[in-house]
């Protein structure tokens, strides 16, 4: 066994040296100092076999199973090394003579290479600079025409402006050895219809004189335009170019011009879109400005109408009597009055109060009108200068009429007796105003709460007993009746009549 591994060696080894030849040996003396070296440390892609025999001997290590990698990496290594950095330099060395005589033809070349990329570079990125530049559009210059020859043939067919392509066109005019290089513009969109058709022209003239090469290198750039004419299609065809082209040029263009068209269309529907939207956006600004200045405006009359009544509502409070008749006779100038006289008679900036005269005067006024004075009525009834006579009477007609919201208002007034107040503590009649009262968090329940969570389920579940019908409203009140008596104190809170809710 070790005996056929050290023979397969020795055969891959000298197939192997013998294959390569040490081929970085053999690499170009174009000129430029250590080609072998570089070749060996740029061989990638550059060779089709090993270049070196300590890689035939790294690729022999990899497919030698087990002992492989062991054997045959290090010695590999080393001579790949060897050859990359002691081999090869030495070769070059000892060749730099021959090097050093072909060391000005190396140089020109490079000198050439970069010539070309600086031109082909400013032709890409600032054509006009080229065009300023002499050298670009004279057939005498190589490098520079070239490159602008090469940019015209590439080039997108938009890619030109109308002043670039007049300016190459004006130069071809001038001097037509320039037509076969230069007539890649032709395929410009930017190019006039006069321009195309002296290319056409052209064209046609080189097939007539015999130049068929020149003419199709013409005819091909023109077809690469997308403005050409069926007229123009045709003439190219009578003249005899190929009919293939000219039908893919025809479907190069119907193509382009139906993307343009798409694009058209929809930038139109865009700017109509904009445009929708921009009148949306004024309208809503124009509304708002208009509700604005309608709400602005409101507020003035509104301020005005104010200050127009304040003199009546400040009436109230005054001391003469005469003032207060002569506010009375406004009382139809202005709804606006009523509110107003309710919200002073409850709310007075100052904390004063309405005499007593003037809360019976203003009461008979409400009365009168039921609809319209319904709120004046319920601030006047709150207040505690009605006096209790008043508010008796006005007490036991809400009872009667079993008017709950008019029985809150009087019974939180202050006016009405304590007597009639414990005796609406206990009146089962008014069981849902006492129910209200007893949930509200002024009432006095014990600290811990837990009989009022107990109130409040059973009495919940009563009212929801009748929402589902299982009791009429009567049994309702008897039953609620029946658990305040039970679960509530017998005697009346002393500050029960602020837990009466006001709505």
């Amino acid at each position: 066994m070790k005996s056929l591994i050290c023979a397969r060696t020795i055969l891959i080894l000298a197939l192997g040296l013998s294959a390569s030849g040490c081929v970085y040996l053999a690499a170009d003396r174009d000129g430029s100092f250590f080609p072998s070296t570089r070749d060996i440390l740029n061989a990638k892609g550059k060779y089709l076999i090993p270049p070196t025999l300590g890689v035939w001997i790294l690729m022999f290590g990899s497919v030698t199973p087990y002992i492989g990698p062991v054997v045959f990496y290090p010695p590999g290594f080393a001579i790949h090394y060897t050859e990359a950095y002691v081999v090869a330099p030495a070769y070059d060395i000892a060749l730099m003579p021959y090097d050093l005589c072909r060391r000005p033809e190396y140089l020109e070349r490079c000198r050439l290479r970069e010539e070309k990329w600086r031109a082909e570079m400013i032709v890409r990125e600032n054509l006009d600079a080229a065009l300023d530049d002499g050298r670009y559009l004279s057939p005498s210059n190589t490098v520079y025409h070239r490159a602008l020859s090469g940019r015209l043939a590439n080039a997108a067919h938009d890619s030109l402006t109308t002043g670039q392509v007049d300016r190459i066109m004006s130069a071809i005019r001038r001097d037509e050895t320039l037509l076969i290089d230069m007539c890649g513009v032709a395929s410009q969109i930017a190019m006039g219809e006069d321009g195309r058709e002296w290319f056409l022209r052209k064209a046609i003239e080189l097939r007539n004189d015999g130049r068929g090469k020149d003419a199709d290198i013409v005819a091909a750039a023109i077809c690469r335009s997308r403005k050409l004419s069926d007229d123009q299609y045709e003439m190219l065809v009578v003249a005899g170019f190929s009919v293939a082209m000219v039908d893919s040029s025809k479907r190069d263009r119907d193509s382009y011009n139906k993307r343009l068209a798409e694009k058209a269309a929809a930038a139109e529907a865009r700017r109509k879109k904009k445009e929708e939207h921009q009148a949306r956006v004024r309208a809503i600004e124009e509304n708002s400005r208009r509700k604005r200045e309608e709400e602005k405006r409101r507020k003035e009359e509104a301020r005005k109408r104010v200050e127009a009544l304040k003199p009546f509502v400040e009436a109230l409070f005054s001391d003469d009597a005469a003032v207060f008749r002569s506010a009375l006779q406004h009382v139809d100038d202005d709804p606006w009055l009523w509110t107003m006289w309710s919200d002073a008679i409850k709310h007075d900036t100052y904390l004063r109060k309405v005499r007593h005269e003037y809360l019976v005067s203003l009461l008979e006024i409400a009365e009168r009108e039921p609809s319209k004075g319904k709120w004046l009525k319920k601030a006047i009834l709150g207040q505690k200068e009605l006096g209790e006579g008043l508010a008796i009477k006005y007490y036991a007609a809400a009872v009667s009429a079993r008017d709950e919201e008019m029985i809150k208002i009087l019974l939180r007034n202050r006016a009405l007796p304590d007597c009639i107040l414990r005796l609406a503590y206990a009146n089962p009649d008014l069981a849902f105003i006492r129910y209200a009262a007893a949930m509200s968090r002024n009432f006095p329940w014990p600290r811990n709460g837990e009989a009022k969570k107990e109130f409040a389920v059973k009495a919940r579940e009563l009212i929801r007993a009748k929402k589902r019908g299982d009791i009429d409203e009567t049994s309702l009140n008897e039953s609620l009746d029946s658990l305040m008596k039970e679960m509530l104190p017998a005697e009346m809170p002393a500050n029960w009549r602020s837990c009466i809710p006001q709505r």
